[in-house]
């Protein structure tokens, strides 16, 4: 399992030891991630029912931030569980099968960029709630290296599900699918639709993560 991300296990080790046990980590991840999202691009907004414009932070209260599928990675990747791996990349692909065929007007590349941003916030975030201080310069840089090697595993996956129509079958995502594509097949593949390749706009700032 790890050789498919590029990780050995003393690496997983060290991700999943160092990740906080405190549950407002997830919550401080989420509203960083977005905030930065949000800040490249402010358009996105739109599609969480923001407006663009308004200089409030109302979006932060609202639960969809939060879920971002990073204790299922910490979980998965950090025991070494082969069906639990199947089952985070199934729910990575439904993922992007959810989000093609609900959020009119996305470009895949907002998930590129996303999981572009998410390794250096998770790295600021776990050395600030870090119950023996904050990382060391070395345990931050093996820990940055680790989150990239994972986020672009992830960000691999959630592109799979876009680009072949995955159809979600779990209940996780499967209710927003129906809701929005009532004359679906519900729980049940679709053919995929071909898609012309996107341009992979990443800012510069970003670049260097080899995404």
């Amino acid at each position: 399992m790890q050789m498919e991300i590029g990780l050995t296990k003393d690496k997983t080790d060290l991700m999943a030891n160092l990740w906080p046990s405190h549950y407002g980590t997830l919550y401080d991840m989420g509203i960083a991630a977005w905030d930065k999202l949000f800040a490249h691009n402010p358009g996105l907004k739109k599609h969480f029912g923001f407006a663009e414009n308004d200089p409030s932070s109302s979006w932060k209260n609202d639960e969809r931030i939060k879920k971002m599928l990073l204790t299922e990675a910490v979980n998965t990747l950090g025991f070494g569980d082969t069906e639990a791996l199947t089952s985070f990349v199934n729910n990575l692909r439904e993922l992007g099968g959810l989000h093609r065929a609900i959020a009119d007007g996305v470009n895949p590349d907002a998930f590129t960029l996303l999981f572009a941003i998410l390794p250096e916030v998770i790295v600021d975030v776990t050395s600030n709630r870090s119950k023996d201080g904050p990382l060391s310069s070395e345990n931050r840089s093996e820990l940055l290296a680790i989150w990239r090697a994972i986020t672009r595993f992830m960000a691999n996956q959630v592109m799979t599900g876009w680009e072949r129509n995955n159809v979600p079958t779990s209940s996780k995502y499967l209710k927003s699918y129906t809701d929005k594509c009532p004359n679906s097949s519900a729980g049940k593949p679709v053919s995929p639709t071909p898609t012309a390749p996107h341009p992979g706009f990443i800012p510069e700032k970003f670049r260097r993560q080899d995404y």
